[in-house]
Order: structure tokens, then sequence, then C-alpha cells
């Protein structure tokens, strides 16, 4: 009894909060900001939460905090090992590749027969040497431009970034499981309007039936509106490799909008705002006069795809249009290697072959 008093007050807390108040109040691409530092403070206790569940309740936090800031140094120290380590130019390497060879070329002679350890190691110096003579002034100029380009910058010797302290901070919450228990939590806690608003934008988004804000269907007449980003939901935690990791960031997702969602920017009436027809089912589209927006030709990829595929039937319709090669009639081939417009004309078509042979 319990529990379930417990998992219906969850429930209703969760469709209560502001972040599920904040999905309401979208009226296209607006939304009651006046919401967002609430939403931004239960984004907050997830990632607390999932830090002390990863954790525990019972760990010594600086104590955890000192071993795994020990590990991000350990990955610092090896990236920037990396990056500053010398790496030979191709004269070098085409110089050992010579080496290599001649060395091998000798020994299969018997150059090194008989000669102790040392004696060996002198004549492979020796040859080397040799051979470094015919490529050093090439070395030499491919290492000086080479050590021109990787200098060192003062105010950045390690060549460690900010992002690679980030990356590699974040890679060791994921080792102990803290990124994991957040995705899990806020699965748990995250408000269903806004996996509904998700999954809404992107079926519009793909589709053009229906608005990605309000889900109303779309007729084929009714202009679609392109280039618009709608709230979807809040990151607790959004990272990627190539921007600065984030919390509680809000998140929008591009989507089709009709006439009532789309913004003012967005109206056909403006004189940077153009409106096209799509080359399928010739729906309005509406959208930005920009080179990316005027490059779309379909208006969802359902259309996309039947009207490639329309012009692969056309295509191969135009391949069965053939001449008979008895009677020189048109006639459209139910098969690609068909040549007799008839059953007649196959007939002696055959007829005519059997003669000849």
């Amino acid at each position: 009894m319990t529990s379930e008093i417990d998992i219906s007050a969850l429930v209703w807390l969760i469709e209560n909060s502001s972040r599920a108040r904040l999905i309401k109040t979208r009226r296209g691409t607006w939304i009651d900001e006046s919401l967002l530092p609430a939403a931004r403070r239960e984004c907050l206790g997830v990632l607390r939460e999932a830090a002390r569940k990863a954790v525990g309740e019972v760990t010594y936090l600086p104590g955890w905090i000192s071993d795994a800031t020990d590990s991000i140094e350990w990955d610092l120290e090896e990236l920037s090992s990396k990056r500053l380590e010398w790496k030979p130019t191709p004269a070098e390497q085409e110089m050992e590749k010579e080496v290599d060879a001649t060395i091998d070329a000798l020994e299969n002679r018997g150059a090194f027969e008989g000669l102790g350890f040392r004696e060996r190691l002198e004549f492979e110096w020796h040859v080397r040497e040799r051979i470094r003579s015919k490529h050093e002034s090439q070395i030499y100029r491919e290492v000086e431009e080479a050590r021109k380009k990787n200098r060192r910058p003062k105010s950045n010797p390690t060549l460690i970034t900010e992002k690679d302290a980030l990356n590699s901070t974040l890679d060791v919450l994921h080792a102990y499981g803290i990124l994991d228990s957040i995705m899990e939590l806020d699965f748990v806690c995250s408000p269903l309007e806004e996996l509904n608003a998700w999954e809404l934008a992107r079926e519009a988004r793909k589709t053009a039936r229906m608005c990605g804000c309000c889900g109303r269907e779309l007729t084929l007449k009714e202009p679609a509106h392109f280039g618009a980003d709608v709230y979807v939901g809040m990151w607790p935690l959004y990272w990627d490799r190539v921007s600065k990791p984030q919390i509680c960031k809000p998140r929008y997702e591009r989507t089709v909008l009709c006439d009532a969602c789309a913004p003012e920017w967005l109206s056909p009436e403006r004189d940077d705002v153009v409106t096209q027809l799509c080359a399928h089912c010739d729906r309005p589209m509406v959208s930005r006069l920009e080179l990316s927006e005027l490059r779309r030709t379909f208006c969802s990829d359902p259309c996309q795809q039947e009207y490639h595929n329309w012009l692969r039937k056309e295509k191969r319709a135009e391949e069965r249009k053939k001449v008979c090669e008895v009677c020189g009639e048109e006639f459209t081939a139910t098969r690609r290697d068909a040549k007799a417009c008839s059953k007649a004309c196959k007939q002696k078509a055959y007829r005519g072959r059997k003669k000849e042979s």
C-alpha cells in the first residue's frame, strides 16, 4: 500500500513539475521563460541525486575526488606526451627504409658472419651514417619546418586545452557510472510531456503531416513552415566531443509548424521569406530566403521516397519501349531481353535463325 502511495505521489510530482508546466506553456516557438529557473533547479536535483547514488552516501567525497583527479592528470599527461612527441619527417622515414633494406641485403650476402655483437653494432652504425649523409640536407630542412609549425605556445606549453580537461573529467565520471546514473534518473524523473514533444517534433519534420508543436494535422494545400526550433525539454547534462559540456540546458528541436504556431519572422508577407512548392505533392513550403533552406525540394521524407520510386518506374517503363526486330513496330516489352512484339513475330524470328543455321 505504501509503495502504491509513493508511486502515485511521484507521478503527481512529475506531472506537476516545472518542466511539465514549461512544456504545456508552449505557443509555437514561444515558452514561458519565467519557469526556466525552476526547471533548471529540478535538473540540478537530478544531477545531485545521480552523483550521490553513483558515489555512495557513505563515501568520503574528498578522498573520492582526489582519486578521480589523479586519474584525470594521468590521462592529460598521456595526451600531452602524444601531442609533443617527435614525429619523423618524410626524409627520415625514407632514410630508415633504405637503412633497413641495406642491412637486410648485407646480411643475405653474409657480410655479418664472424662478427661479434659489438662489431655488428658498429658496422650497422657506419651503414646508417653513410646513408644519412645522403639525406642530411633534406632532413635538416624538414626538421626546421616542423619545429616552426609545432612550436609550443608560452601560454599553453602542454598543448592541453580546456575542452580536453572537460572531456577527461567526464570520462572519469563515466567510468564511475555517474553519467549512466544521470541518464537513468532523468529518464525516470522527466515528465512524459517532454518525450511526447520531442517525438512529435521529429515525426513532423520527417512526414510534414502535422504541426511539430500543437500536433494538428496539415492538409496538402496548407502551407508548412520550415526552419523553426521548438522547445522539447531540458538537458540535465549535455555533452559531446565538439562543444563544451553544459548542465541544465534547454533542448530545442527543428521541426515543421502550421500557420498558427509559426513565428512572425516566418510570415510569407516578409521580404526575406519565400514560398516554394514540393516537387511531389505541390504542398506550399514557407522558409527563410537562405541557401540552406532553398535547397529543400520535398516537404517530407515520404514525398522524396515516392518521387524517386516514380522516377525509377518511369525509367523502367522507358527501357521496356522497344522496336520489334521482325516487323519493325514499336511495343512495350514485359521483359528486358524481349526482341519480338508478339508470338507470331517470335516464331518467325526463330524459324529464320533455324534456317540460317
